[in-house]
């Protein structure tokens, strides 16, 4: 069975999986901001201070994924 973990972020998810791709020699594949984010039909409007936030990304090396986002208030 293969793990993927999901991590949250408080606002550093860009910075934090460009760390985890240099530390593990991996590379982001995908990364998504809230601004870049379909909506959908009776979401919350996204706040502007949190528009470049990090709403999916994705890192993958050897053997290994790793998901991540910036969790924002206005979805808690």
């Amino acid at each position: 069975m293969k793990l993927t973990p999901y991590l949250n972020f408080d606002g550093n998810c860009a910075e934090a999986m460009a760390f985890y791709a240099e530390l593990f020699g991996g590379k982001v594949v995908y990364q998504l901001t809230y601004a870049e984010m379909p909506m959908e039909a009776g979401m919350p409007p996204i706040a502007d201070q949190h528009r470049q936030k990090i709403c999916h990304a994705a890192l993958e090396a050897d053997g290994l994924s790793l998901f991540g986002a910036d969790v924002l208030p206005e979805f808690c």
